[in-house]
């Protein structure tokens, strides 16, 4: 069954690779940016002030390729120390390590250039973001486990500001002139479909993640 289901997730990957490889493709098609990614690049960087860009530069460490796998090690690490259960581990590898394989996949093969004059220092090419990838991946399994593997009063209202700082997070790479408008919706929309398919394969049972 478990090989069954690693077999389904990387049929999976390879599907994502194809389509979001094409849609970068399409996208890119003639060298320019099309008109709605422009229009709404230029508008959100007209309205985007000093404190706004303070805001986005911190919001954005939610997706940091080097931040995101220490916060996911570290809930890790909590759930194992209440629970003893190594699941939420191996899911979490699986949807963050797993989304990264695609990301940096269709990345290199669309090669999409990043506008310019970004206010933070980039590496990689713009298609899909891999910012919005991980932050929609962390936070959608810290909303997950909030909402489902707590008794916390509040669990409810901490998944949603979970679910918003995965917005914020997207938003703020279009704030911060790094990525253009299609790039960030195509990595929210990876990240949120391979985040679903990493809890269709692996996800623990709420119980198990409980300390009694």
């Amino acid at each position: 069954m478990i090989a069954q289901r690693a077999w389904r997730l990387a049929a999976l990957a390879v599907v994502l690779v194809g389509v979001w490889s094409l849609a970068g493709w399409l996208i890119s098609a003639g060298g320019g940016q099309p008109v709605a990614d422009q229009f709404i690049f230029d508008r959100v960087q007209a309205a985007t002030g000093d404190v706004m860009v303070t805001a986005a530069r911190i919001v954005t460490l939610g997706g940091d390729p080097y931040l995101a796998p220490v916060a996911v090690a570290g809930l890790a690490a909590f759930i194992w120390f209440r629970t003893r259960s190594w699941e939420f581990l191996v899911m979490a590898t699986v949807a963050l390590g797993g989304s990264a394989v695609v990301a940096s996949t269709v990345k290199l093969i669309v090669d999409r250039p990043r506008p310019d004059d970004g206010l933070v220092e980039t590496m990689t090419s713009a298609f899909p973001s891999g910012h919005s990838v991980r932050g929609v991946v962390v936070f959608g399994l810290l909303a997950w486990w909030v909402a489902t593997a707590t008794r916390w009063a509040w669990r409810r209202v901490l998944a949603a500001v979970c679910v918003i700082l995965a917005g914020g997070v997207v938003v703020s790479r279009v704030m911060l002139g790094v990525h253009w408008p299609s790039d960030v919706l195509a990595g929210a929309v990876l990240g949120v479909v391979w985040l679903a398919a990493t809890l269709q394969w692996g996800r623990p049972r709420a119980t198990d993640l409980r300390d009694g």
